[in-house]
């Protein structure tokens, strides 16, 4: 008897170590589960369109127009800067963005989510309001090298040349950039390798977007929108109502975009049909961010002083609770 009771107690031992390592699996299970939805709701191509609102922790953040920085929660609206805000990333707690200072200067700065501080990273000299961060590395395109992307360690402010070409556009995806040349070619670099790959010669690329397996990009010369493979093969025609200078973004499952004809931000599936309005706005051009179940867009101000104001409606189409300037 003694010998089983000692055998019984040696098992259930081992049965609370395994309930333990059970419980410490389904743990980090559930963390990759929410790490993995918390990336489905970011939509990098949000950068595309100027990257006006960024989602944090339930909270929207967003550029009302020439004020600052606001977030918003429920009918909670708080202002956290007071400098307009281009290209905001979201990296950890941080929010990098872009501002042009009143001495004209245009700067990359950040906003601490965790005490509301803002810290300046770099002075730029740039044409694309747009940058990338990956680690301590950020990428930007500058106007001191011809139009060359630039790789800035942040931690010791040491800058790498990673593509000398001028470059009309650039999107960073992993560890490689997609970039369309001066030529409206378009090619992919390494950020680790440099090495480069030749992805289409003279594609007449005038803006381009990378979701999932494909890129998405307006080709100059047959006036549309079309989609080709991550190498460059398996290209269709997706759509004729998005416009040169139009603004488009790309979703995980729909395609976003100004129609100047009837002057409603529309709705598609990736594929071009089962098009759908959206909302009708006065002004002729406008930008496109889809932040969670919300479109924040630009819109004809009702000040006299600006040009635009910020705007937001559902992705269905409701309203929702106006941004009051």
């Amino acid at each position: 008897m003694e010998k089983n009771t000692k055998d019984f107690k040696i098992s259930k031992k081992k049965l609370k170590r395994i309930i333990r390592i059970a419980l410490l699996v389904l743990c980090i299970l559930l963390v990759l589960k929410v790490i993995s939805l918390i990336s489905k709701d970011k939509n990098p191509n949000n950068l595309s369109n100027m990257g006006l609102a960024v989602e944090y922790k339930g909270k929207t953040y967003f550029n009302k127009w020439e004020v600052g920085i606001f977030w918003t929660k429920g009918t909670t609206e708080k202002q956290v800067t007071n400098e307009t805000a281009y290209s905001m990333t979201l990296v950890g707690d941080r929010i990098y963005y872009i501002t042009v200072s009143k001495d004209g200067g245009t700067y990359i700065k950040y906003l601490s989510l965790s005490d509301d501080s803002v810290n300046t990273v770099k002075n730029i000299y740039s044409n694309i309001d747009k940058f990338y961060v990956n680690g301590n590395d950020l990428y930007y395109i500058s106007n001191e090298n011809a139009g060359a992307i630039v790789k800035l360690n942040m931690e010791t402010n040491e800058e790498t040349i990673i593509a000398y070409t001028t470059i009309k556009d650039f999107q960073l995806v992993g560890d490689e950039i997609y970039f369309a040349d001066s030529v409206y070619s378009l090619y992919k670099i390494n950020v680790n390798t440099l090495e480069i790959t030749n992805i289409k010669s003279e594609a007449n690329i005038k803006k381009f977007q990378v979701e999932g397996k494909y890129i998405y990009y307006y080709d100059m010369n047959q006036k549309g929108l079309y989609r080709m493979s991550l190498k460059g093969d398996k290209v269709i025609f997706i759509s004729d109502k998005i416009t040169e200078n139009g603004a488009y973004n790309v979703t995980n499952k729909h395609i976003y975009f100004f129609d100047p004809e009837t002057n409603y931000i529309c709705k598609m599936n990736q594929k071009g049909s089962s098009i759908r309005k959206i909302v009708k706005i006065q002004s002729n051009k406008t930008k496109i961010n889809v932040v969670g179940k919300a479109i924040y867009y630009l819109n004809t101000s009702d000040d006299a002083t600006q040009s635009y104001q910020i705007n937001r409606v559902k992705v269905s189409g409701g309203s929702m609770r106006k941004i009051k300037y």
